[in-house]
């Protein structure tokens, strides 16, 4: 995300913060890298509502730059690779 997260930062994101359709509270939050210009966190969510991982980084004053999904539910999705393209036939 844009914009450096301390070690200090993290007690304030896993505290949680209001959204405009409910409050938003991570189950974790793991800070895995920072600098000057951007940081990388691990965070958390029991539910998937719309956005809300953006919202909730931008409640808290930083733009997502890049965001993946490493689990759903049970599923641990670094094990699975996209399936490889179908070719579309022509109709003869």
């Amino acid at each position: 995300m844009a914009g450096r997260v301390s070690e200090a930062d993290v007690p304030r994101w896993r505290h949680g913060v209001a959204l405009d359709d409910g409050p938003a509270v991570p189950l974790a939050v793991e800070l895995v890298r920072s600098a000057a210009a951007a940081s990388l966190l691990r965070l958390s969510f029991t539910e998937g509502r719309k956005h809300e991982v953006k919202r909730y980084c931008e409640a808290l004053g930083h733009r997502v730059r890049r965001l993946r999904r490493v689990a759903f539910g049970p599923l641990r999705l670094a094990r699975y690779r996209p399936a490889p393209a179908a070719r579309s036939r022509r109709p003869s």
